[in-house]
């Protein structure tokens, strides 16, 4: 595990496989240096009665493989939900509940403290629904280090990365970059490190277009510093 590899990481960043940096790993880790200490956390506060459902109730079927294609399995969960919901049975109400995107960057020391809360993580949320989209928002909103996400407000820019879901592509999937979006994507602000969402499926030349300009820029970036 990198926190107990020895090595001594200021930030430590989750992606899924649709992620890529459209910043130099010099960049990135100038930008980063730069805002130490700030959390890189994206917190949808419009959404949080979506992150109650989500976490007071025990969805007990969701963590089947077969959850997302199996409509039986839907409904079964559907049905103990609604059972839970007449018998006013609920859990986590002593905590406020926030959900938002699952990628993030946060600093060594929040991730120690999330370490040191395992056991009430995995209490609380191992029968969430979508936990990942709600777990570290709910505990760092309960936590000394609420105070130190970078742009709370800004849902674009909070966890540094660029996620359009204005345009999406399928049910509950954001936008898929195309190579026409190639000199958006490198001219984002300082504070946009990395983009989702690529498919290969989709466009692949804009994933080898991304990593060919990086290679490029990183040489000139070295160049100059």
């Amino acid at each position: 595990m990198a926190i107990s590899s020895g090595e001594m990481y200021e930030y430590f960043h989750f992606f899924q496989g649709s992620d890529l940096p459209i910043k130099t790993q010099d960049e990135i880790h100038s930008f980063f240096k730069n805002v130490s200490g700030q959390e890189f956390i994206n917190i949808d506060k419009g959404r949080c009665k979506m992150a109650q459902n989500k976490c007071w109730y025990y969805h007990l079927f969701c963590h089947n493989r077969f959850y997302r294609k199996n409509k039986l399995m839907k409904a079964l969960n559907f049905f103990f939900v609604y059972i839970q919901k007449i018998l006013h049975i609920k859990h986590n109400v002593d905590i406020e509940l926030y959900q938002g995107s699952a990628l993030f960057s946060i600093t060594r020391k929040f991730a120690v403290y999330l370490l040191s809360k395992k056991e009430e993580i995995e209490k609380r949320f191992r029968y969430s629904l979508a936990a990942d989209e709600c777990f570290i928002q709910s505990m760092v909103m309960c936590s000394p280090f609420k105070d130190s996400i970078r742009d709370i407000d800004k849902q674009n820019s909070s966890n540094a990365r660029l996620i359009d879901r204005t345009r999406p592509d399928g049910k509950n999937s954001p936008h898929v970059w195309r190579k026409e979006e190639l000199n958006y994507l490198l001219k984002q602000p300082v504070d946009i490190c990395f983009a989702r969402k690529f498919d290969e499926g989709v466009d692949k030349e804009i994933v080898e277009m991304i990593e060919a300009k990086l290679k490029i820029n990183r040489s000139h970036y070295g160049k100059e510093i």
